[in-house]
């Protein structure tokens, strides 16, 4: 019988209540291969914010508190070349100015990641519009 292998448990998200900087985490909004968005508050400029956590579950875990880095010493090449892809991604979309992307408010690294923080907004997401429609 041939051994199946199973994916990786998603590195565990930040708790609601974590300060980032400025920033406080209110819960997580969303995953995805490449990390996860959170909902937060913005306590410098009073207003609610989305932050992505470079955090690919298939590469990352949460080693303690904060910090985040590869699984494995064997992942680490991967890791560190997809948070440099992550950042270089982040810096290109902050110089787009249009009104169908949402705008970089900041980008920054820390506790072995990165991450961005952009508008909050609310309403459907295109999986869930999709399901509707099917």
């Amino acid at each position: 019988m041939a051994s199946v292998e199973t994916p990786p448990s998603p590195p565990a998200a930040l708790p609601t209540g974590t300060r980032l900087g400025e920033f406080e985490l209110r819960g997580v909004v969303g995953r995805s291969e490449r990390g996860v968005v959170y909902l937060a508050f913005d306590h410098a400029l009073e207003r609610e914010v989305a932050i992505r956590e470079y955090l690919p579950p298939a590469l990352a875990a949460r080693l303690d508190g904060l910090r985040a880095g590869p699984r494995t010493r064997a992942l680490a090449p991967a890791y560190d070349s997809g948070l440099r892809a992550f950042i270089a991604r982040g810096r290109r979309w902050a110089h787009i100015d249009s009104p169908a992307l949402l705008r970089v408010h900041r980008l920054w690294e820390d506790n072995g990641t990165a991450y961005l923080a952009m508008p909050a907004c609310q309403g459907t997401t295109l999986a869930e519009a999709r399901r509707a429609r099917a």
